[in-house]
């Protein structure tokens, strides 16, 4: 296997590449503060202030639970019963990223944690480089090495927003998912 070093801004574009060529929007961000503030920025475009996402500490940005309360943003769960129609905007972290195709890695730990990739017509994800791989070979190998096999069973890989092409081949976006997609990647490295 070719080394593969997540640090490297090679690394960085040939997954932004691959992910703009599926249909997806990315920033770089050079620190957790900085992914921080640029998610927050993110969910109050357009005055957005109820969002679907899973518990804040299971997202891969520290401080999430106090920002998201400072800028007076309402999260909501999937799990939870309520008017989950009125929320626009998902907000999650992915698990991995696939540099060779741009795919995004998921790996809820319950059923019921899907419900928020697919819930609303936009999503931003977030991503720390330090969990950019090559290719779906090297991930699972990785994460099996590491004891996550369990994980990569169940996980769900996001290539792009949602499309479907009707009969005559016109693409139809947000189908069956998010129309619109942005991944924040940021360095987690000391």
């Amino acid at each position: 296997m070719v080394n593969f070093d997540p640090t490297r801004p090679e690394t960085i574009e040939r997954f932004a590449r691959a992910w703009q060529r599926v249909g997806g929007s990315w920033e770089h961000q050079p620190d957790p503060i900085s992914a921080r503030l640029a998610l927050l920025l993110r969910i109050r475009e357009g005055g957005v202030h109820r969002v679907a996402a899973p518990a804040p500490q299971t997202l891969p940005i520290p401080g999430l639970t106090e920002a998201f309360r400072d800028a007076n943003i309402v999260l909501v769960r999937p799990e939870e019963r309520g008017p989950l129609e009125e929320v626009t905007l998902a907000v999650s972290g992915a698990h991995a990223g696939l540099a060779a195709t741009g795919s995004l890695v998921f790996s809820p730990p319950s059923p019921r944690d899907w419900l928020v990739h697919i819930l609303s017509g936009r999503q931003i994800v977030v991503l720390p480089t330090s969990e950019l791989y090559p290719d779906m070979t090297a991930w699972r190998e990785t994460w099996q090495k590491e004891g996550r096999a369990e994980a990569c069973e169940r996980a769900l890989i996001v290539s792009g927003p949602s499309v479907s092409r009707d009969i005559e081949l016109v693409p139809h976006f947000g189908m069956f998912g998010p129309r619109n997609i942005h991944v924040i990647l940021f360095d987690d490295f000391d």
